[in-house]
């Protein structure tokens, strides 16, 4: 890790990439990754998945800017933010990527490939009445333990080591 945080401080700047998540305990989390140039090439690297209070933009721009500060690299260095299409990532004023612009005006916000494959996917499945009845039957057992504190309560003592 020291040796990533070198070469975070050392880059002139960074791109990140980050997604929202939520673990099967249904606590909101931030996958974040960073993108430098070391010695002409370009490498990605994970930072951290981190949690979080909300999935509010500005609680995920505190956290990214936690992450980063932690390792050294101030906002202004960030100079792309790859992210999912979400309005909260890319709200044009109050979303991470326009949060983020505050501190440094030349970013440069993008929509994920991967989202935009995942979507297309999404979108296909749902042609497939198979696929559509096992994301049902998903979807009500993950409802099944979000709405309910004690069931999520019993569902953690059961995974915990």
């Amino acid at each position: 890790m020291r040796q990533l945080d070198e070469k975070l401080k050392g880059s002139e700047f960074i791109g990140i990439i980050i997604d929202e998540t939520v673990s099967i305990t249904v606590d909101n989390k931030l996958i974040v990754y960073a993108k430098i140039q070391n010695k002409g090439k370009i490498e990605t690297s994970f930072l951290g998945n981190y949690n979080l209070h909300s999935g509010t933009a500005q609680c995920i721009y505190e956290k990214v800017a936690e992450v980063l500060r932690g390792t050294g690299v101030e906002l202004s260095k960030v100079m792309g933010l790859g992210s999912d299409g979400a309005s909260v990532m890319t709200g044009k004023r109050a979303g991470v990527g326009a949060l983020l612009k505050r501190d440094n005006p030349f970013l440069i916000q993008v929509h994920c490939i991967a989202h935009r494959a995942a979507l297309a996917a999404v979108d296909a499945a749902n042609a497939v009445s198979q696929v559509s009845a096992y994301r049902r039957t998903v979807n009500t057992i993950h409802s099944f333990y979000k709405h309910s504190a004690s069931r999520t309560t019993l569902l953690r003592q059961l995974t915990a080591p």
